[in-house]
């Protein structure tokens, strides 16, 4: 997964967070690039998106911050597809 964006929402204490999954193709042999094809399925924990700050909470939401799913809770595990992009509501401590 690639953040694209981490922004700071005003005047409130979140930030909108956008991240990108990269599509791979593992049939295609790449060992002469010095790459490996493995991935994490499209799945991370949230604890482990960042070292210096813990995450108190992250929401789904629409690109534009506008709109939020109806069941929209706070999450512990982002899973995206590949090539996809998603938006969350993030608050940091």
């Amino acid at each position: 997964m690639h953040m694209v964006s981490l922004v700071d929402i005003e005047p409130s204490d979140e930030a909108a967070l956008i991240l990108h999954r990269k599509g791979f193709d593992c049939r295609f042999s790449n060992r002469d690039m010095g790459l490996l094809c493995s991935t994490t399925q499209g799945k991370i924990k949230v604890h482990k998106l960042f070292n210096k700050f813990k995450v108190e909470s992250l929401t789904p939401t629409s690109l534009s911050l506008m709109h939020s799913p109806p069941d929209a809770r706070n999450i512990s595990e982002i899973s995206m597809s590949s090539m996809e992009i998603n938006t969350f509501r993030i608050r940091l401590r």
